[in-house]
């Protein structure tokens, strides 16, 4: 017999009840993170720009590092191709192999 979870006033468990907080929590309260971006810098003028992509708990999601290169799964070269497709769909990028 498996007991049922334990029920606030309102009739709703616990859990929810975080679950529903979090959710109805502005970012500015639920996140603490300082902005990184200079200040004053105009960032939709032409420069160079490094992305980072990191995926969920940073698991490895598009291949693994083999004698420290990159050899990249089925998911990696469906990335790959999209990346690669950047400059072809956005006017204001311009893509380097530097």
């Amino acid at each position: 017999m498996s007991k049922s979870p334990k029920k606030l006033s309102n009739g709703v468990n616990p859990r929810q009840a975080r679950q529903r907080r979090d959710y109805m929590k502005p970012a500015s309260v639920t996140y603490h993170r300082r902005s990184i971006r200079m200040k004053g810098y105009d960032y939709s003028s032409a420069g160079a720009y490094f992305v980072t992509i990191c995926t969920q708990n940073r698991e490895c999601l598009f291949g693994e590092v083999v004698d420290e290169e990159m050899s990249i799964n089925e998911i990696g070269t469906i990335v790959q191709a999209e990346w690669m497709r950047t400059a072809d769909i956005r006017s204001n990028v311009l893509q380097t192999n530097s």
